[in-house]
C-alpha cells in the first residue's frame, strides 16, 4: 500500500531526538559535582592562596575568586544548554538563536545602566511652572536641579517656544 506525503514527515518524528534516561542522569551528576566544586572555591580564599607567595595585593586575589566562579557557572550554563534544553541537536537556526539570547543579555544591562547613571535636564512639570527632575537626557546642561531659562547659553531647550 502507498504510503500518504504526511507519513514521511511521521516518520522521522518531526527532527525530535530520543535520548536515553542515562544521559540525563549523567548530566545532572557533572551538574551535581560542578555545584560542589561552586561551593568549595565559595568556601576556599583561592586568591589569597596564589596572590600570598608572590605578594600581590588582596584585590587580585578577589578577582581570581570571582573568574574562578565565573568560570564554573559557564561550565554549568553550557552543560545545562546543550544537554537539557537539547541545543546540541538544534539546527543551526535554533542554535543561533540559543547564541543570540547570551549576547542580547549584555545589551540589555548596557542599556539599563545608560539610563540609571545618565544625567537628566529639569523640565516643566506638567501642572505649574516649577522644575523638576525628568527622564529626558540632558545633552549641555548645567547641575542638576538647575532651572532651564529661555535663551541661557549652553543649555537645549526642550520645551517648545509657545510655552515662553
Amino acid at each position: 500500500m502507498a504510503k500518504s506525503p504526511l507519513a514521511a514527515v511521521h516518520d522521522d518524528h518531526g527532527g525530535h531526538h530520543i535520548h536515553a534516561n542515562s544521559m540525563y542522569v549523567k548530566t545532572a551528576g557533572i551538574l551535581a559535582v560542578f555545584m560542589v566544586l561552586t561551593i568549595a572555591a565559595a568556601q576556599i580564599d583561592i586568591g589569597h592562596i596564589l596572590t600570598k607567595p608572590l605578594g600581590l595585593s588582596h584585590q587580585v586575589g578577589y578577582w581570581v575568586n570571582n573568574v574562578i566562579a565565573v568560570g564554573i557557572a559557564g561550565v554549568k550554563t553550557y552543560i545545562v544548554v546543550m544537554y537539557f534544553m537539547h541545543v546540541k541537536w538544534a539546527s543551526s537556526l535554533g542554535k543561533l538563536f540559543a547564541l543570540m539570547g547570551f549576547f542580547f543579555i549584555p545589551v540589555l544591562f548596557s542599556v539599563w545602566t545608560d539610563f540609571y547613571f545618565r544625567q537628566h535636564e529639569p523640565v516643566a512639570h506638567w501642572y505649574n511652572n516649577d522644575y523638576v527632575e525628568s527622564a529626558t537626557p540632558r545633552i549641555i546642561g548645567s547641575t542638576d536641579g538647575a532651572k532651564i531659562n529661555p535663551g541661557e547659553e549652553g543649555t537645549q531647550n526642550r520645551i517648545p517656544k509657545s510655552v515662553w
